[in-house]
Parts: C-alpha cells; sequence; structure tokens
C-alpha cells in the first residue's frame, strides 16, 4: 500500500518564536526604556533641586543679606552676600547638586568670623532662583556672579569654594577667569566618569549631557589650588580627587581626611586649613 506524500510546508508561513528569543527581546525592550527614562530625565538626576527659599536672617545668620543676580537671559539668581572688612577678600561659593545655602550657613559664618567676605549663591531653579540648571548654564551664571561680586571685590582677592557639582563650576569659572585660588571640596575629576562609575549598566559616554570635564578645564587654572577630599567618600571617590590633583599645572595641594564621607571634609577636621587657604588666596600676596 502506497503513502500519500506529505504536504509541502506553506511559503512564508511564520515559525514560532522561541520562549528565549521572546526572553531576549523583552529583556532588552526594557533595558532600552531605562536608557531612554535616563536620557530623558538625566538633568532631574543630576540637579535634584529644591525650591524653599530662605532669607539669611532666618537662618540665624547675622551681617548677612539677601541679593538678586541678574542673568544675560532674563533669569534670576538668589545668593547671600556678606561684604568684606576693610581691605579683606571675599569667597565665591558654590555649593552641591543636592545642597542649599541654608545648609552651609554654618561654614558662611565661620568664612565671615575669619574676616572674609562671602558671596554663595543658588544654582538656577534652586531656593528661589529662577530658570532650569544646566552645565552651560551654571558657567555664564558664575562668571556673572563674579563680575557683581568684582565691583565689590577685586577678582585677585576672591577665591572660588566649590564643593562636590559645585567644584566643577569652579574649576570651569578659574579656567576662564582671573581667580585669587580655588578650594574644591569632595571634587571629581569628571562628572561622565563618575555618573558611569555609579550606573556601570548605562551607556553614559554616550547619553550625557553635562559632562564637567573639570580634568581638562583645570589644566588651565594657574592659581592656587587646594582640593580636600574624605578618605571613606562613596559618592566620589578619591581617585577622582587624585586625578584632577595632578592635572592641576600651578600650585596645588590635596588634604586627605580619615573616617569622613561625602562633603564632610570642613567638620571632619579641615576647617583650619581650608579657611587658612582660604585668607593666603584672597590676602593678593604673589
Amino acid at each position: 500500500m502506497s503513502r500519500e506524500p506529505e504536504p509541502a510546508p506553506l511559503a512564508g508561513r511564520p515559525r514560532p518564536w522561541k520562549p528565549a528569543a521572546l526572553l531576549g527581546l523583552l529583556v532588552f525592550g526594557l533595558y532600552l526604556a531605562v536608557v531612554a527614562v535616563f536620557y530623558l530625565n538625566q538633568r532631574s538626576f543630576l540637579y535634584p533641586r529644591t525650591s524653599t527659599r530662605t532669607a539669611p536672617g532666618a537662618a540665624g545668620l547675622e551681617g548677612f543679606v539677601e541679593v538678586t543676580l541678574p542673568t544675560r537671559d532674563g533669569e534670576t539668581l538668589v545668593g547671600w552676600w556678606r561684604p568684606p572688612p576693610a581691605g579683606a577678600g571675599a569667597v565665591l561659593y558654590y555649593h552641591g547638586n543636592g545642597g542649599s545655602l541654608v545648609q552651609r550657613r554654618d561654614r558662611f559664618e565661620d568664612m565671615a568670623e575669619a574676616g572674609l567676605g562671602v558671596l554663595a549663591v543658588s544654582y538656577r531653579g534652586y531656593n528661589g532662583s529662577t530658570g532650569t540648571p544646566s552645565e552651560r548654564a551654571l558657567i555664564a551664571d558664575a562668571e556673572a556672579a563674579l563680575d557683581w561680586l568684582g565691583a565689590r571685590a577685586p577678582a585677585e582677592r576672591t577665591a572660588v569654594f566649590g564643593e562636590s557639582l559645585g567644584s566643577g563650576v569652579a574649576v570651569a569659572l578659574a579656567a576662564k577667569r582671573q581667580v585669587g585660588g580655588l578650594v574644591l571640596d569632595s571634587a571629581y575629576a569628571s562628572v561622565e566618569r563618575t555618573a558611569a562609575r555609579l550606573y556601570p549598566f548605562l551607556p553614559v559616554r554616550w547619553l550625557a549631557s553635562d559632562r564637567y570635564n573639570s580634568e581638562a578645564r583645570i589644566r588651565r587654572v594657574q592659581e592656587p589650588v587646594l582640593i580636600a577630599h574624605c578618605e571613606d567618600d562613596r559618592m566620589i571617590p578619591l581617585s577622582e580627587a587624585r586625578r584632577l590633583h595632578s592635572r592641576a599645572p600651578g600650585p596645588r595641594t590635596v588634604m586627605i581626611l580619615p573616617r569622613c564621607g561625602h562633603v564632610q571634609t570642613w567638620e571632619a577636621g579641615g576647617r583650619a586649613r581650608m579657611l587658612g587657604a582660604l585668607l593666603a588666596f584672597t590676602s593678593g600676596a604673589p
């Protein structure tokens, strides 16, 4: 008895997906979604700002007043200002990305008691300042603040203090403009590399809009630099401070403090030395 031939498979008939292939597509799709969320919201992650506005008097600071600084693109920055005593210099202060002026009131008080003028500025979108932060905008605003301060204290007698995110703003400012010196607290050599360490599963190199490449910019800074860093900093590792220190061409010092974490240098034993550096940088001495 003869067998009938089996029917040929229909041309173009789709083959069923294997479970492993479907799972791979699902995982890849989820990964792309995570990448897209990071890309679209990266500035929200980098600048976790708050809108609460506090006057220096409400923070218990005597001799400080609130000032507003206009920007070239029509925004308004809020700052705290204490004029320097006659013949003294001033500090231009930039806080961290999750910080605020009121959180640094003790540092400002210490600087004022040491005989320094202080101008501390809230970033765009922070604590009463209008606008939206970005690397380009913050650096332009830092130049505007230095111009404002220049009418009240000479640039060569102005030290710039930058902590964490503010270290990148301070370095960028000093790379473009003359200042008396830099004090950098918990500084990074590059936000891009720091972000890549925190998010190793993301292609940060291709996604980052704001990179704050301080290790490249500091090569153009001839003024003296003090870099203070905590040994146990888990947010920005000590290797970043050492890398930045090695790139600075002018007089530079790195101060490493044990048993403390991110942006704790001042309170963990660095206060006297950092104040001494600020006084030296604002003295006008060559």
